[in-house]
């Protein structure tokens, strides 16, 4: 099975960072001090505490970068999955026919471990770790494919839950429904199949 990539882009892509949209407050709450951090603080012992601070607090507000995922390109990717699809894009495969696949009731995630690597001296001396997870429920889509490429879907609704997590803060879940019409980006058609 060979997965291509949408063509063209009509609209800007709804990302998760749209749907959680976390303030700066919460995003400064992500690093908080612990026992980890002062022993990482010990090694760049010339850097100022309000320094250390600052850098802590930035930290937090530069993870909100691993929040630019394409919800489009996660629910494509995770639909790429699913066995009824990819039999309907093998079904199809070289003839006129299509095929409906009914998507409602089905859910798919996405998580990521991101870090952010604080450096000293040009040496490591932490890694924050991060999590970011994207659910996505259908509620009421239906996927069209037709020879090999899922070409359609219907008029219908995903819920989508964002979270970002860091060593001693979660923001989210924050939820938000979304036409898929809107998020994803068929282009000429998405290759299930060849």
């Amino acid at each position: 099975m060979t997965l291509g990539a949408p063509t063209s882009s009509a609209t800007a892509p709804v990302t998760a960072l749209s749907v959680l949209q976390p303030g700066d407050a919460e995003l400064d709450r992500l690093v908080p001090p612990s026992d980890e951090l002062t022993e990482a603080r010990s090694l760049a012992s010339s850097v100022t505490d309000a320094l250390w601070a600052v850098t802590l607090r930035e930290a937090g507000r530069a993870a909100a970068g691993f929040l630019d995922i394409d919800l489009g390109d996660v629910m494509l990717a995770g639909w790429a999955k699913f066995d009824e699809l990819r039999e309907a894009a093998r079904r199809t495969l070289g003839t006129i026919d299509e095929a409906t696949v009914d998507l409602a009731g089905r859910g798919l995630a996405l998580r990521q471990h991101p870090q952010i690597e604080l450096r000293w001296l040009e040496q490591t001396i932490y890694r924050i770790p991060f999590e970011v997870l994207v659910e996505v429920n259908v509620k009421a889509v239906e996927a069209v494919v037709a020879d090999g490429s899922l070409v359609r879907l219907t008029s219908g609704r995903c819920e989508v839950a964002v979270s970002l997590s860091g060593p001693g803060y979660t923001i989210g879940p924050r939820t938000q429904e979304l036409d898929p019409n809107l998020a994803v980006d068929l282009g000429d058609g998405f290759r299930l199949a060849d």
